[in-house]
């Protein structure tokens, strides 16, 4: 069985997800955990995400920054790479990805979001 250091929680909150090129895409969310979050997107938002194919493992580090609006106090800027990559259909893909570079205040912020969720 596996056992999470946070509580993976369901979230519909919108990430808005910043490349380096400058495009953003408001995306939203399916689940956030202390250590990250997940989305699913179509096909063009996807290669805008991997320009050079789809990603292929830990290796290929995809980074960009979010900006994720937790509620009306709590809004999340952050670095952010890719962990997980799933496609679900031909045109749906479910991407997940770690929080990079939080400092203390965003993390205690997170974890109290997250665990306000939670209950």
């Amino acid at each position: 069985m596996e056992r999470r250091f946070s509580p993976r929680v369901e979230v519909n909150v919108p990430v808005d997800v910043l490349l380096t090129d400058g495009q953003v895409f408001t995306i939203p969310s399916i689940d956030m955990s202390y250590m990250g979050i997940s989305f699913n997107c179509d096909g063009w938002t996807l290669q805008q995400i991997f320009p050079n194919g789809n990603w292929s493992g830990p290796k290929d580090k995809i980074n960009f920054t979010l900006s994720i609006k937790m509620n009306n106090e709590f809004i999340l800027d952050c670095d952010a790479v890719v962990t997980r990559f799933l496609r679900l259909s031909e045109n749906e893909y479910h991407i997940g990805v770690q929080f990079l570079g939080l400092d203390d205040e965003n993390q205690r912020l997170l974890i109290h979001y997250v665990s306000s969720v939670d209950k």
